[in-house]
């Protein structure tokens, strides 16, 4: 009777120590779980982050200002070199791409819409894979 009841204790035991060790990889997994679904909204809070300035400026139902569209692609070639040079934003501006700010200065001085408010022009965007804006073109 003495080793039959040492037996139940050590069976209780062991079966203690399973529960134990099932709440402690259960907790894991959840967290795991929760530590993935917090990377998914940091990776979405950054796309937004990123691609907010651009979004703005279309807001005027895909019409901008010569003097917006000038900050659009001055914004978006600064971002390439200085700011996030691993999210390059292709910019094109009626069928030319520009690659950089000089660029722009001489499109001011030879269309001088681009000095005002006056004239509208179409602005569309393009998103990469990762939900940041990968390409603008200015017609």
């Amino acid at each position: 009777m003495d080793n039959a009841s040492k037996a139940l204790i050590m069976a209780g035991a062991v079966l203690i120590a399973l529960l134990v060790i099932s709440v402690f990889l259960y907790a894991i997994n959840q967290y795991s779980k929760y530590m993935e679904s917090m990377s998914a909204i940091d990776a979405t809070v950054e796309a937004e982050s990123f691609n907010r300035y651009y979004l703005y400026a279309a807001q005027n139902g895909g019409t901008i200002t010569g003097f917006d569209a000038y900050n659009v692609m001055a914004k978006a070639l600064d971002m390439n070199v200085n700011i996030e040079p691993q999210n390059r934003i292709t910019v094109t501006f009626k069928g030319s791409t520009i690659t950089n700010i000089s660029q722009i200065a001489q499109l001011k001085d030879i269309d001088h819409n681009l000095h005002g408010v006056e004239a509208n022009y179409v602005y569309t965007y393009r998103w990469g894979t990762d939900g940041k804006i990968n390409q603008i073109i200015i017609n």
